[in-house]
């Protein structure tokens, strides 16, 4: 969070700053929503990248990680788009 400067976690600031828009778009409250879909994508990256270890870097804040992260998405939605 320091890195990039933010103050709360990422799930707080949704709530915090999207949430209302989100109500406002579509009218509805979050009662019947799940985050199933969102965490079994979560698993998909996670499996594919960890069985592509020329994607993962053990050094984040690199610009190589940062090159083969990118490079890592744009092969995974090749694939699953």
């Amino acid at each position: 969070m320091s890195t990039f400067g933010i103050n709360m976690p990422l799930k707080v600031h949704i709530i915090c700053e999207h949430l209302r828009e989100s109500f406002e778009i579509y009218g509805k409250t979050l009662r019947k929503v799940s985050d199933q879909v969102v965490e079994a994508a979560h698993h998909k990256v996670k499996t594919f990248f960890e069985s592509r270890p020329n994607y993962n870097h053990k050094e984040k804040k690199s610009a190589e990680s940062g090159r083969a992260t990118l490079a890592g998405v744009v092969h995974f939605n090749s694939l699953n788009i």
